[in-house]
């Protein structure tokens, strides 16, 4: 299982977000072998939907972090900047 979800975000999309990350690592972990030829072309198509609406989320939470220059607290030129050098990947746990 993988880490809890980030205990200081209190708003419901970073909240939801931090959740999600959660359950995803989670079934990144579980064998598919046992599918269904059924199963795996629904999951298949879901999953490309939930990549779908993610994106839109990112993209989102991207204009806001324009609109909020969330790059300047961390001395980013811009939000492109900041964006670029977020570590996109989790580190490994010992």
């Amino acid at each position: 299982m993988s880490s809890p979800a980030t205990p200081t975000a209190s708003h419901p999309v970073a909240a939801g977000v931090a959740r999600l990350r959660e359950q995803v690592a989670d079934l990144n972990q579980t064998p598919v072998w046992s599918m269904t030829p059924a199963e795996t072309a629904q999951a298949l198509g879901d999953a490309t939907r939930l990549r779908a609406q993610a994106d839109e989320l990112t993209l989102r939470l991207a204009a806001h972090a324009e609109a909020t220059q969330v790059g300047t607290e961390t001395g980013a030129t811009s939000t492109a900047v900041y964006w670029a050098n977020t570590p996109t990947r989790p580190h490994a746990t010992p």
